[in-house]
């Protein structure tokens, strides 16, 4: 399958335009269709960026990696790879973001039009990096964590709670996949700071876009 991407519809609700994304993942037995709805311009997470395709598309060709898993996704916006992780065969699927009503409000969305495809239980979760009890309240350890395009731009004190939440979320079994796109060098901050105690492994590339498999050293 080249494309996740198969088709795209605007409508116009309430002065602003909310996108709907139609995705075809397939499992074990069949295909199966994933809705996601987005809405350009209400957050910077409210729409499906590259890197969640690239994920998502990862995801499908080494379901394995998934398969009967806790699987958390941090930073998750619509939520396109963790909601693919569920019908692809996850145990737990959890769908993180930051306190913004307009985020959540389209996570659980995406969640209502979705979970009747898979036996996994979908959830979304308030997650403040910044706050070691918002963290110890998803019921770590995950076997997966999901991320994509969440390592961006100069931030380090954003570096530095990510690096944090990984390190409470993960054991010593726990397999990171992070889809990544260089966009500032200060990046370079996050992959040396996590990268103390933990190994990245490039899995796949595709014009700007890679995915790192990371686990403890």
């Amino acid at each position: 399958m080249d494309s996740l991407l198969l088709q795209l519809r605007n409508e116009r609700i309430n002065r602003r335009i909310t996108m709907t994304k139609t995705f075809m993942v397939e499992n074990e037995f069949e295909n199966v269709e994933v809705t996601i709805i987005e809405q350009p311009g209400a957050e910077l997470g409210s729409v499906v960026w590259p890197g969640a395709c690239f994920l998502s598309d990862y995801i499908q060709q080494n379901r394995q990696l998934i398969l009967q898993k806790r699987v958390i996704e941090l930073g998750c916006g619509p939520g396109l790879p963790g909601i693919c992780s569920a019908i692809l065969g996850a145990r737990e699927v959890i769908l993180t973001e930051q306190n913004k009503p307009e985020l959540l409000r389209i996570i659980n969305q995406n969640i209502q039009l979705n979970q009747s495809k898979t036996k996994c239980e979908i959830k979304s979760l308030v997650l403040d990096w910044f706050d070691d009890t918002s963290i110890k309240n998803t019921s770590p350890p995950f076997d997966v964590i999901l991320a994509s395009d969440i390592v961006y731009n100069n931030n380090i004190q954003l570096f530095d709670a990510l690096c944090n939440t990984i390190k409470l979320l993960a054991s010593n079994t726990t397999v990171i996949l992070l889809s990544y796109k260089k966009r500032d060098a200060a990046e370079k901050y996050f992959f040396d700071n996590l990268g103390e105690g933990f190994r990245f492994d490039k899995v796949s590339s595709g014009g700007d876009q890679m995915i790192y498999k990371i686990c403890m050293k």
